[in-house]
């Protein structure tokens, strides 16, 4: 059985990035929102592990600024909305195609 959510603990062993890193690209970056727990403690998705894995490598592997970093994430992040309205729109055309043929 997979794990849904990850401690902040367990997310720095695995990306091998210290928890105050972390916890830093939350304040920078606005894509990278964990769930919190009442007591304030931090669960991670898979979704943001991935996201602290494209992070890890624009900085440490890329040479990317956190500004440069930033641009780059919105960017990717427009795109994916873009594709997903284009992606709607060909299914309300499919949809009004079946509209069509039921009239």
């Amino acid at each position: 059985m997979q794990k849904n959510y990850f401690t902040i603990k367990e997310v720095s062993i695995k990306m091998d990035i210290p928890p105050h890193t972390i916890r830093y690209w939350e304040e920078k970056f606005r894509l990278l929102k964990p769930l919190r727990l009442s007591g304030g403690h931090r669960r991670y998705t898979l979704k943001d592990i991935e996201t602290i894995s494209k992070i890890k490598e624009l900085i440490f592997i890329k040479g990317y600024s956190l500004n440069g970093v930033r641009k780059i994430l919105n960017l990717k992040r427009k795109e994916t909305k873009n594709q997903s309205v284009f992606a709607s729109s060909d299914n309300f055309s499919g949809n009004n195609a079946s509209i069509s043929k039921i009239i």
